[in-house]
Order: C-alpha cells, then structure tokens, then sequence
C-alpha cells in the first residue's frame, strides 16, 4: 500500500498494512532544505521542496499546506511578526473594531500574494505526490476566520456584546471560507482542515455557539464539496463532541493531546477518523526511545480501532526538535505488530 491507499482505507475502516501516521511538519521542511522561514511561508516552490524533504526523510502518510493562519491577517490588511524559529504570527490586526471590518472588508478571496502563495504550495504538493500521497491545505472555519480580521480579544467581545454584528461577520466569514475552501480543494487537496476553537466551550459560552457560531459551521461545511478534517485547535476536543461531531462533510476529527483517544472515539461514535495520540511541541524535548515507546503503547491501545491514524496535535513540531526523535514515529509504525486476539 501506498500512503494515500492507507489514508483512504483508513478513511472507510478498512484493513492496511501498516499504522498510519500523520505529523505537521509544515514548519519542519524548512530545516530539511536549509531556507529562511521568510523564505518558505512566502515561496511556495520553497515551501514545496521542503515538505518533499520531509517526506523522503520522514515518510509520513499525510502532508500538510502551511499552517499560517496569521497570513491572512496581512492579505486583510493586517501586520505579521516574523520569526527565526516559528510561523509568522499577526503583530496587529486588520480592522479596529467590528463596525469596521463590517465596513470595509469584502469577503472574497482576492490576487493578494498570501492567496497565490498558499494556493500554490497545495497545487504544487498536489501535483508531486499525486496518486501517492494525501495533501490536506488547512483554513480557519467561519467560527475563526473573525480573529484575523479583529484579533481574538476583538473578536471574543463582539459574540459577547454585539449579537448583530457577530451575525453578520459570521455570514461574510462564511461566504469567504466556501469561497476559499473550495479553490484550496481544487488545488488538489484530498481533504480540508478546519479549526473552530470559537465553537468550544472551553472559549466561548454554549448559548452563544448554538446560536452564533455553530450555525455558521453547518453551513459552511454543507456548501464545502470535499471531505472535512477538524482540528482541535488549541482547546480539547474529545469532551465536546457530542456538541461538535455530527457536522456535514466531517470525515475525522484531530485531537488535543489531552484528550483521551477512547472517549473521542466513545462520544463520536464509530464512523468518523479520529488522528492524535502525540503532542507536536514536545518532540522537542523527546528522547528517540521515548518516543517509539509511547507510540508503540497508543498502537497498542487503539489497535480495535480501524478508523485511527496515530498522529501529533497541537501546533507544528519545533523546528530545533531532532531528527531521531520524529524517526522513531515511523520505526513505530514499521514495527508495530497487532496483539493476538
């Protein structure tokens, strides 16, 4: 099997012939092939060669477009700060206030470089792996897109005390996410990776999900034609699924490394996938034995489960995290043998 066979195979619960195993390695590829990170969130041939560094160094059976949300800020509008050793992050957000953006912001997908450049490494990724490899570009949800136009604590204050505002930036978020979603898709991704962490209840009240945000989801996710991956975000995910599962197109869920993978799968019931079981920013601080070990043990424990691919949550593995230490994710998956009944 090859990994997009895996991928799909575990997509439908069916048998394969290894783990799965997924790792954001976005940032990563940029060590592989030496670029400055300036360099690789803003050229997408950059960007390219270097998730084919990490796929040649690494195997993972699941590729990821660049997880730089804060991005979209700049093409908004906005100003990013730029790092040595992680993603750009937004130094200030696009509009002041929601009036604002209400007043100004269009919700369409505009030639701006962000677009073309995040385009461009999903077509080129796409195009190189193509047959097999599954490459999944990512996006903020409507619930999210908000805090790159206001900045979360804007954001936050207007599903709290401006309900009519919040409405209509909500329904504009949507119409650019199905926009944006749909070219990501067409660019050749095999699924879509969607955060909505202001549908948790961890970060916003449950009467104003069930009537802001998780309205705004359903449909936006029913207008998406390709099959949806829902990230965690940074909030646990396993503890809300009852009010999170069940969204149109969502084919699996990623969770939050302290979320338990048996309660995940308890309260989603048995279709969807479900990814986790390692925590991404502490690679870094992981011995390679360590790690194959703690893999072999999740391995172990959801070895009944054929919609599981063992896979890092949280944010992007650290840049300075040794190479043994993510070897020893795939010497797991290599290795693994099934428990006898």
């Amino acid at each position: 099997m090859n990994s997009l066979e895996r991928v799909v195979a575990c997509l439908g619960g069916q048998p394969v012939d290894r783990p799965a195993f997924s790792l954001l390695l976005a940032l990563y590829g940029a060590r592989l092939t030496g670029a400055t990170l300036k360099e690789h969130y803003s050229d997408p041939q950059v960007f390219v060669e270097g998730q084919i560094a990490v796929w040649e160094t690494f195997g993972p059976d699941l590729l990821f477009g660049p997880y730089a949300f804060p991005s979209l800020a700049e093409a908004f509008g906005g100003t990013l700060h730029h790092h040595a050793a992680q993603a750009p992050t937004m130094a200030r957000p696009p509009f002041a206030s929601a009036q604002e953006a209400l007043a100004r912001w269009s919700p369409e997908p505009t030639d701006h470089p962000v677009f073309r450049y995040l385009t461009e490494c999903t077509r080129g990724m796409a195009a190189h792996f193509a047959d097999q490899v599954p490459v999944i570009p990512s996006m903020p949800s409507p619930a999210d897109l908000p805090v790159f136009l206001l900045g979360a604590e804007g954001w936050l204050d207007t599903l709290l005390f401006d309900e009519p505002a919040a409405q209509t930036l909500l329904e504009r978020a949507t119409t650019f996410c199905v926009t944006w979603g749909r070219q990501l898709l067409e660019s050749g991704g095999l699924a879509l990776g969607v955060t909505a962490d202001f549908s948790n209840p961890e970060v916003l009240p449950e009467r104003f999900i069930h009537t802001l945000t998780l309205p705004a989801l359903r449909d936006c996710f029913s207008q998406l034609p390709g099959p949806l991956v829902f990230h965690h975000g940074g909030c646990r995910l396993a503890p809300h699924l009852a009010l999170l599962g069940g969204l149109p197109g969502v084919a699996g869920y990623v969770l939050d490394p302290r979320d338990g993978l048996a309660e995940g799968r308890q309260r989603v019931g048995p279709g969807p996938l479900l990814l986790g079981g390692l925590n991404g920013p502490s690679f870094e601080g992981m011995e390679p034995d360590a790690m194959k070990t703690h893999c072999l043990t999740v391995l172990d424990e959801r070895h009944a489960d054929p919609n599981f691919i063992l896979a890092s949550g949280n944010a992007d593995i650290p840049l300075h995290t040794a190479p043994a230490v993510i070897q020893a994710v795939r010497a797991a998956a290599l290795e693994w043998k099934r428990p006898s009944p």
